[in-house]
């Protein structure tokens, strides 16, 4: 993104606020958008200031509209993560899914968004040297669409698909760490899914870790059945 239009778009930023509230949420929309383009073109330091500016923009909102702000964190939370400032994105999410948190009813069906956020910290955390950490928020994730699917049936399917993502995930993170018998209930329930309820990639991935797991304790028969399936997904056309 070129100087001048970023710095037309900050004006005009400016000029919304003044104006009207639905002209800052509209201008809100209009900065993430560029910074999504400027992202596409590697442009990070322009796109963190314009993400920047709707962050500022999103604060000047009532506070029933947060999620103004944890939608724009949400994009900044990654451009932090391409800069490979690990520290300023754990920052971000930790304070998107404590305000997310926050304004979660006690009663009512559960904000998804907050699933998500726990995901995001899980995935932060997952890297090699960060167990615990990441144990806790897989836990904090379980135990969220745990109680999605049993207590709100319209969003069990959804619940499910996610669940099936925070489970894939702690299984590689412990596979990595070499427990194995840790491993292989999480990864067991993954691939115990049909294909429709597990994402593709983390479906593959679970598969090709059950497959291991398998092998390494001489289940070469039980394993069979799995390397089918592992090689029907990854050679199906998109």
């Amino acid at each position: 993104m070129a100087l001048r239009p970023l710095i037309a778009l900050l004006l005009l930023s400016a000029a919304a606020h003044a104006a009207d509230p639905r002209l800052t949420r509209q201008q809100v929309r209009n900065l993430t958008t560029h910074a999504q383009q400027a992202i596409a073109a590697k442009d990070l330091e322009p796109a963190r200031i314009t993400l920047e500016e709707a962050l500022r923009l999103c604060r000047t909102l009532p506070p029933n509209e947060y999620k103004c702000i944890t939608d724009v964190q949400w994009h900044l939370s990654r451009l932090y993560l391409l800069r490979n400032d690990r520290p300023k994105a754990e920052a971000i999410a930790l304070a998107r899914l404590d305000l997310l948190t926050k304004n979660q009813l006690a009663s009512g069906p559960p904000d998804l968004d907050i699933g998500v956020a726990l995901f995001e910290l899980q995935s932060l955390y997952s890297a090699p040297g960060n167990a615990m950490l990441e144990r806790i928020y897989a836990n904090r994730g379980l135990q969220f669409y745990q109680r999605c699917i049993s207590g709100y049936p319209a969003y069990r399917d959804a619940c499910d698909r996610n669940l099936a993502a925070v489970e894939a995930l702690h299984a590689s993170s412990l596979f990595v760490a070499q427990k194995y018998a840790e491993a292989a209930p999480f990864v067991l329930s993954v691939v115990s899914r049909p294909d429709a309820g597990v994402q593709k990639e983390l479906l593959i991935a679970a598969l090709r870790i059950h497959i291991t797991i398998l092998l390494s304790g001489g289940k070469v028969i039980d394993a069979a059945p799995f390397q089918q399936r592992l090689l029907r997904l990854e050679t199906a056309k998109p």
